[in-house]
């Protein structure tokens, strides 16, 4: 069996004020001032979206903005469209001269503001622009990758002129074929320039000086020395713009494909927190009960009893994580605690299994009845009654499946033929008596460091202000200091 343990509530609130108390550690290195919220202020509302290019035409030559804010794009050259990432279709781009044109200044570049996208890259190598606004001579700014880097990074220039930019960088570099979600932000307050990828904060610097950008905005390429540049040769996919600073909480929900809180305690509906549309609907006489995170949670007693999601959230040919809070009072049997169906079979599920007993990330070969199935497994068996943090990450492009348990990785084990389900999205299927809570996707591998984020109680990092990463979003405040790099709070 399982080790004894103390009652997870208890862990948690000892966590918690464990780290409070270590909030006058070193700030993670940055170069320019992070946002500072006054004590006993509320944390600002999140910016309007004015434009937003979901790319699901899939055929034609115009891209619609779907904020309301009628700023239409038009296909030109060789922009084409390929299976999206983000809902059916996305904009497919060769490198050799494809883009999106979006006629007026569409971004006030002087001001504040987030622009973000899905990008997926044939090649690493020369620049590549996925989203810029012409000047006369240079882009206003660039979120793209670059060449001498060899990474993604946000970047401005000083003036309408061919000159150096200044940008800020990811801290890795990315791989071919793989999809990353790329956040660019322009803090005209604190002069910044700070960029996100997969809702992970990368890096801020400092920048002084803008200035406003006259032209058209472009999806997959950049201006430079009054040329035409940086052509994009891979997929863009789910374009937003937003009139300011989006919060780094805005941005990770972004960044989330879908998540099931739970917190309704009432009723057969279980919300999407992302936003994203992604309702539940409680199956079988699914009910409710006291959650681990926040004050609900999912009940399950078989007989059907699950949550359905109409869509498959995932796609679940490439890389992709998913998570959730689970506790069993009957152990027996198979179990599944999130699933994707497709016709014959289920692309993926975090389960228990029936025949080890054990906790288990099971991928299958193909969309067949009885097709070989690959499993991360946990190294020991749940106890009954307790709750446990799950975290399945299946990784495309390192063709791997890992499992990890309240934060420590079990098992990480060969798979290489992911496929695209079609179906449904189901929460809890054969669950028998037990419950499940705050269940979160991921259309990317999660990080351990990520992982361990899930789990904690509280996660202050500093690094783009003092939110609290974990679930538990409990915020702070930075008072009678200065956030700097290399600097203390005292």
């Amino acid at each position: 069996m399982h080790p004894a343990r103390s009652p997870l509530p208890a862990v948690r609130r000892t966590a918690r004020l464990g780290i409070a108390m270590l909030c006058t550690g070193i700030l993670a290195a940055s170069a320019a001032p992070l946002p500072v919220q006054a004590a006993g202020q509320p944390a600002p509302a999140d910016p309007p979206l004015i434009a937003h290019y979901p790319f699901d035409e899939g055929t034609g030559t115009v891209a619609a903005d779907a904020s309301g804010g009628g700023h239409t794009g038009a296909l030109r050259s060789s922009a084409a469209w390929s299976r999206g990432i983000v809902g059916p279709a996305d904009l497919a781009l060769d490198g050799r001269g494809g883009f999106v044109d979006v006629p007026g200044a569409v971004i006030d570049t002087t001001r504040s503001f987030t622009v973000s996208a899905w990008v997926r890259l044939n090649a690493t190598q020369g620049y590549q622009t996925f989203v810029s606004e012409d000047g006369a001579q240079v882009s206003a700014f660039y979120l793209q990758f670059r060449d001498d880097t060899r990474r993604f990074a946000f970047t401005r220039i000083t003036t309408d002129a061919v000159a150096p930019g200044t940008f800020a960088s990811a801290t890795f570099a990315p791989r071919t074929n793989t999809w990353y979600f790329l956040t660019g932000v322009y803090d005209a307050p604190a002069q910044a320039l700070r960029l996100y990828v997969n809702g992970a904060f990368q890096q801020s610097v400092a920048f002084t000086s803008p200035w406003r950008a006259p032209g058209d905005l472009v999806i997959g390429r950049g201006r430079f020395a009054g040329n035409l540049v940086d052509f994009v040769g891979g997929q863009i996919d789910d374009v937003r713009i937003h009139d300011g600073v989006l919060s780094p909480r805005a941005i990770g929900t972004l960044a989330t494909s879908g998540r099931w809180r739970f917190d309704e305690g009432a009723g057969v509906t279980a919300a999407d927190a992302t936003g994203h549309g992604h309702a539940g609907t409680l199956a079988g006489g699914a009910g409710w009960t006291a959650g681990v995170d926040g004050p609900h949670a999912l009940a399950l007693a078989g007989g059907g009893q699950e949550v359905d999601v109409a869509d498959p959230v995932l796609a679940t040919d490439e890389s992709l994580s998913v998570s959730a809070w689970v506790r069993l009072r009957d152990g027996a049997g198979a179990q599944s605690f999130v699933a994707v169906d497709g016709d014959q079979a289920s692309s993926l599920s975090l389960e228990l299994r029936g025949d080890t007993g054990l906790f288990a990330f099971t991928r299958t070969a193909t969309d067949a009845a009885g097709a070989p199935t690959t499993s991360a497994t946990a190294s020991a068996p749940p106890a009954a009654g307790v709750w446990y943090h799950l975290a399945a990450v299946s990784d495309r492009a390192a063709g791997t499946l890992s499992l990890y348990v309240d934060g420590a990785l079990q098992q990480t084990v060969p798979f290489a033929s992911p496929w695209r389900a079609a179906g449904e999205l189901r929460i809890g299927r054969g669950v028998r008596s037990g419950a499940v809570d705050d269940v979160q996707a991921f259309q990317y591998a999660l990080t351990p460091d990520q992982v361990m984020t899930l789990v904690a109680a509280g996660h202050w990092s500093f690094d783009d202000g003092a939110d609290d990463a974990s679930p538990n979003e409990d915020d702070g405040a930075i008072t009678g200091a200065t956030p700097v790099r290399g600097a203390r709070l005292d």
